[in-house]
């Protein structure tokens, strides 16, 4: 059973040596690619040993991240992504009559079988319905990958579905003085990356009002009236529309616009009160942080309370008796509000493949919920 949100982020990367470019890389998961990467070049401590400064094959420190695999909907799944990514010799997702042949037990990783594997992947039946977009940061890749990917699509006759951004160097924030000249220009773009719940506030704080309303709200899809305490409910995130759903009619809905897919969970769909195409991962995963993320609510509330206390110092208007009131450092005084519950449903589909790369995680084992939590994980991706 799933006792967390959706996270704010997780990704699978692609690591390349600056050194070995050509000879070394390496594919890995991790929550933070910022603080990944500063492990890996050993800045920070806990990189992989095959990523280390000398390991018996000469130096490959500094490493860059030259793409991403984000979108995940859950630690689980991003390891299970990895996992066939880095066997791609082994795993089932990928058709035995196209991958790249190798007799070796474990074929080192190169520039070309990495970017192929990735893409048949991405096109197998069990990730193509996931809310994956693949990040480039190195335009030398990109350029790689649009030539494998018009191949695989010439041989496999068809387009692979999957949302590309290529992130320009220029104009992204510089490095820190720290790190400047230690890390590879390409890292840059690393900085702009969201990974924490931050963009997921406002949308939480929006549902919080509408659904804790004296008067309840009915579903835009079935037209009923919506007990939040009883039912599973998604909020459109666009800010001035009020439209509220039940969970299984918007399902219902956004299937119902794309038809041909024969999905049992959607990806996107029609807000159907504003129109706004909206992303099913972006609406679950407000709904498990509301439903299951006690812990999560409590650091975003903290973040916003210190930043009210900054600017109200700044502004020197902060008295007495409230500075001491609103004292971040006052963990006890900041309280989550109660969370909406909703009735249970089936458990996670994926099953954690264990890898014998040390991948970024943690490692803790999960730990009761102090709230009711409810598995939703199945919601955000197909079983």
């Amino acid at each position: 059973m799933m006792d967390k949100p959706i996270p704010a982020f997780y990704c699978c990367y692609l690591l390349r040596s600056t050194v070995q470019p050509k000879a070394s890389l390496y594919i890995g998961s991790t929550p933070n690619p910022v603080r990944r990467i500063k492990q890996h070049n050993g800045i920070t401590k806990g990189g992989a040993w095959r990523t280390a400064s000398e390991n018996g094959n000469g130096t490959k420190r500094p490493w860059e991240m030259c793409l991403l695999v984000t979108g995940f909907p859950s630690k689980i799944a991003a390891l299970q992504f990895e996992w066939a990514w880095q066997h791609a010799h082994k795993t089932r997702h990928i058709a035995a009559e196209v991958k790249s042949p190798s007799k070796q037990r474990r074929p080192a990783v190169t520039l070309p079988k990495g970017l192929k594997h990735l893409n048949l992947l991405l096109r197998a039946q069990s990730f193509s319905r996931w809310p994956l977009t693949l990040e480039f940061f190195d335009e030398g890749v990109h350029g790689r990958w649009r030539v494998f990917d018009k191949q695989i699509e010439k041989t496999l006759g068809k387009p692979l579905d999957t949302r590309i951004v290529v992130h320009s160097i220029a104009g992204q924030p510089s490095l820190p003085p720290k790190l400047q000249g230690q890390l590879p220009e390409s890292a840059r773009g690393l900085y702009a990356l969201n990974v924490a719940y931050e963009d997921v506030k406002a949308h939480y704080e929006k549902s919080l009002d509408l659904l804790n309303r004296d008067r309840p709200p009915h579903c835009e899809v079935c037209r009923t009236r919506i007990n939040p305490k009883e039912s599973m409910v998604l909020v459109c995130p666009q800010g001035k529309c009020e439209s509220v759903s039940h969970l299984v009619c918007l399902s219902k809905r956004f299937l119902a616009e794309n038809p041909e897919t024969n999905a049992l969970i959607p990806k996107s769909g029609k807000c159907p009160l504003c129109q706004t195409k909206l992303e099913w991962r972006t609406l679950v995963q407000e709904l498990t942080l509301r439903e299951r993320g006690e812990k999560e609510i409590i650091q975003l509330l903290k973040k916003k309370r210190k930043r009210v206390v900054e600017e109200m110092e700044a502004d020197d208007v902060l008295d007495e008796g409230l500075d001491g009131e609103l004292d971040s450092g006052n963990e006890e005084a900041v309280e989550a509000p109660e969370p909406f519950v909703a009735g249970s449903m089936l458990g996670d589909s994926y099953v954690l493949i264990s890898s014998d790369d040390d991948s970024e995680g943690d490692p803790s084992p999960l730990k009761p919920a102090a709230l009711k939590r409810h598995n939703l994980g199945h919601l955000s991706h197909p079983p």
